[in-house]
């Protein structure tokens, strides 16, 4: 009886290690992932970073998602998140970059609400509209229509990425040229509350000259955002219908709404959203980040 109560106390004292390595082994950030469609490809430290954040939309937050970072040397730029402020990390890969930002999840942990890599002319991105929808993929190309294709799965991101950034394999074999295919959940974004109405129907100081695109959402005027961190700081106060924070969000300069109809002159170009120098307009000559989807040519 001795013996049996010994053999029923060491496996207890077993199962108790092991429940402790596997707990201590999930909040230290592993490896960056590379699935198998990818693996014979030599990703980028910001690359690779992107993969990992991607496969953890919704789940890793600010300060996990800070000690990846750190762990596989990869120099971003932080803004921790606070009450008002949105936290994001942000790398520049050469001509691209690395963008991810947080958003408070049910249990008011800041986690990862999207992930964008982009260069001038593409961008691939991942996203949960902000914890309320399933997680959606995302390609941006400026020079194809559309510009914008919702995919299955992140191996479709990579390999559109591939097209763009002619990433050799591994063994200095040939790259892989294939166009991204599938179909994903699209994640449209939210409509603007309280979107006020311009104070006349035309458009003030006309613009007669070239131009890349109009913006235009549907509405009688467009959300206009001085940064990305101003736009995400917009999204965190409409995910949680504070009106107050967003009327403070006006009265700051932090975001505005513009005539529908204005031209504008691409800057730079994500998967969700785009930097655009405003031709026309009572904001004409400012400089400032829409939704994609707000952006007609």
């Amino acid at each position: 009886m001795k013996q049996t109560t010994r053999i029923i106390s060491l496996l207890l004292v077993l199962s108790m290690v092991c429940m402790l390595n596997a707990c201590g082994n999930e909040s230290t950030p592993a490896s960056a992932p590379v699935t198998p469609e990818v693996k014979q490809y030599n990703l980028t430290p910001a690359l690779e970073a992107f993969v990992y954040f991607a496969e953890r939309v919704g789940k890793l937050s600010y300060e996990e998602s800070v000690k990846y970072t750190e762990s596989i040397g990869l120099p971003v730029e932080k803004t921790a998140p606070t009450k008002d402020v949105t936290g994001t990390l942000t790398a520049q890969d050469g001509d691209n970059e690395l963008y991810v930002a947080f958003y408070p999840n049910s249990q008011e942990v800041e986690t990862i609400m999207t992930v964008d890599y982009s260069g001038s002319e593409y961008g691939i991105s991942a996203d949960d509209g902000y914890h309320l929808y399933s997680v959606g993929y995302k390609t941006f190309d400026r020079n194809h229509e559309p510009h914008r294709t919702d995919v299955a799965k992140i191996d479709d991101l990579i390999v559109f990425a591939f097209e763009h950034l002619d990433i050799p394999s591994a063994d200095g074999g040939s790259t892989l040229n294939a166009t991204s295919s599938g179909e994903g959940t699209a994640v449209e974004p939210q409509k603007p509350v309280n979107t006020p109405k311009p104070a006349e129907t035309t458009i003030q100081n006309p613009y007669s000259g070239s131009y890349d695109a109009t913006l235009d959402y549907g509405g009688e005027s467009v959300l206009i955002c001085a940064d990305e961190a101003s736009m995400d700081r917009y999204m965190t106060a409409l995910g949680k219908n504070d009106r107050d924070r967003i009327n403070e969000m006006i009265m700051a300069g932090e975001i505005a709404f513009a005539e529908n109809g204005i031209k504008c002159n691409i800057i730079k170009s994500k998967a969700t959203r785009v930097q655009v120098e405003l031709l026309e307009g009572i904001y004409a000559g400012n400089t400032v980040w829409v939704v994609i989807e707000a952006v007609q040519k």
